[in-house]
């Protein structure tokens, strides 16, 4: 029987960074902050920029325990996080770090209420006030304008750390005030590097493809890595493995998508369709689909173009590319050809059954690949092999 008392603390919350040591991906960040610290030269404002999850409240946060933290007699790079100060700010409830929701306060009141009105108060348990501002986008324009003057001249022991997801619709008055700071998607390796760490603190077995697969779904966002995580680790019962992951994520096999691919490059209508109907019949994801499609076509630049070995691509993807370049078949045109199909494509997603959609892109993509390429065309031109040409087309070859 579960203790009544028993509360779970998700992995977001548990693992969340408290130092600037433990920001992960955000280097330029934590380095000018450092400096700023070490030689005493802090910026009264600051705004965080970035997409969902790369840690823009986080980091305010930390700032403000470093500014903060009591075991020192001025701002630190290492606060101690036992202290008064340190744990009522972890616990949110440091009345002098004031955590403003812009999305639900969007008004002038509202910013006099929650900032100017109380802002010449002293700080009552700490050094410094700190006022941070979650989607600060969202404030009106009169809410932007009242802040305009605190914000430019606020008092001393008063700092701002603006967070946004939509930098482009802050005015420029507002920037121009502020320290900018664009905090960056996490590279994939460094996210898998910190799953597979927490993995290791909770004791949770795993297989690395698992991970590297949630690492990259993840699509940079740390938070986003740590939910997957946590609801990997239930499925599987804290066994992570390739093939939960996988089904969890509802990712489509590798070895179909190949495939796919494959038959459509070549312009083989009759296996394509085939393949298709294996994701049709098991209501595999649309979106999905595309994504792993779009993938393959981005690897077959890479290693058409050279930009890397066919060592370096996915199992599962190289052996298609090794019969195409085998057959000298692998061409820059011819991808990106498919990449404008399956781009032009992405509007129809939410407007036609699955089976519609994805037997419509299949068909279109075996019918392009056996266009041939401009340079292919000013061949047959110049050899004067246009009949040629039509006897072939319709069978789906590649033209060399």
């Amino acid at each position: 029987m579960v203790d009544a008392g028993y509360k779970y603390l998700v992995l977001a919350r548990k693992y969340r960074p408290r130092t600037l040591s433990e920001l992960i991906g955000q280097d330029v960040f934590v380095k000018t902050i450092s400096n700023a610290i070490k030689i005493n030269k802090l910026h009264h404002a600051f705004l965080l920029t970035g997409t969902r999850g790369v840690g823009k409240t986080s980091s305010a946060r930390v700032l403000a325990l470093s500014l903060n933290c009591k075991k020192y007699d001025k701002p630190t790079l290492t606060p101690c996080l036992e202290c008064d100060c340190c744990k009522a700010i972890l616990n949110g409830a440091n009345s002098d770090v004031v955590e403003f929701d812009a999305a639900s306060n969007t008004g002038k009141d509202d910013i006099h209420e929650n900032i100017i009105d109380k802002i010449n108060f002293a700080p009552m348990m700490s050094r410094y006030k700190v006022y941070i501002v979650d989607e600060v986008h969202m404030l009106s324009k009169s809410a932007f304008n009242a802040l305009l003057k605190t914000l430019e001249e606020p008092p001393e022991r008063v700092k701002f750390v603006f967070a946004t997801t939509e930098v482009n619709k802050v005015p420029i008055t507002i920037l121009s005030r502020c320290q900018k700071f664009y905090l960056k998607n996490v590279a994939e390796e460094t996210i898998f590097l910190h799953l597979k760490d927490i993995c290791n603190k909770e004791n949770i077995s795993f297989e690395e493809s698992g991970l590297r697969l949630i690492a990259k779904y993840a699509n940079g966002s740390v938070r986003d890595s740590l939910s997957l995580l946590d609801q990997a680790i239930t499925i599987g019962e804290n066994n992570i493995t390739n093939d939960i992951v996988k089904n969890m994520l509802a990712i489509p096999d590798r070895l179909l998508i190949s495939r796919l691919f494959y038959n459509c490059y070549i312009g083989d209508v009759v296996n394509a369709v085939k393949v298709a109907e294996c994701f049709v019949s098991n209501e595999v994801d649309r979106a999905q689909i595309v994504s792993e499609i779009m993938e393959v076509i981005i690897d077959g630049l890479k290693v058409a173009s050279g930009v890397v070995d066919l060592n370096d691509i996915e199992c599962e993807f190289r052996e298609t590319f090794t019969k195409l370049i085998d057959t000298d078949n692998l061409n820059i045109p011819r991808l990106l050809r498919m990449w404008q199909v399956v781009t032009n494509s992405l509007q129809e997603m939410s407007a036609i059954q699955l089976r519609h959609y994805i037997m419509v892109i299949v068909y279109k993509l075996c019918y392009s690949s056996t266009l041939p390429t401009p340079v292919e065309a000013i061949k047959l031109i110049k050899d004067e092999d246009l009949q040629l040409a039509m006897q072939i087309f319709p069978n789906g070859k590649i033209l060399k």
